[in-house]
């Protein structure tokens, strides 16, 4: 089965949003409990997670699972931008280390299709 563009555009932006959620999830959980009442980013963050999955499953009709699969690791790159935008975290030497190594793998696996 080939791969179409389509459903790696899919699998791209799910990443995005998988990226996203977290950092949303992480900002919108109530200091000292998370089972207060939830507060917008919390929900948005929930549903961007969701949307994501949605988007993933019908990507994944669309292609070889080799393929599709292994693109989801831009989630982590995504996390990791997200978190400094929005959380102002560092971004360290090994963090960087690992982004560039997912995306050297991403290279291999696209040069073996």
């Amino acid at each position: 089965m080939t791969t179409s563009t389509v459903s790696i555009l899919m699998v791209l932006f799910a990443g995005v949003l998988s990226g996203l959620g977290p950092v949303l999830i992480k900002q919108g959980i109530p200091l000292g409990n998370a089972w207060k009442k939830p507060t917008p980013k919390l929900i948005i963050g929930l549903g961007l997670y969701a949307i994501a999955v949605l988007t993933y499953f019908f990507a994944l009709r669309g292609g070889d699972l080799t393929v599709l699969n292994p693109l989801s690791a831009f989630n982590f790159v995504w996390t990791c931008l997200f978190s400094k935008l929005l959380l102002k975290e560092k971004i360290t030497m090994l963090k960087i280390s690992g982004i560039l190594l997912i995306l050297i793998g991403l290279v291999f696996i696209g040069l073996g299709t």
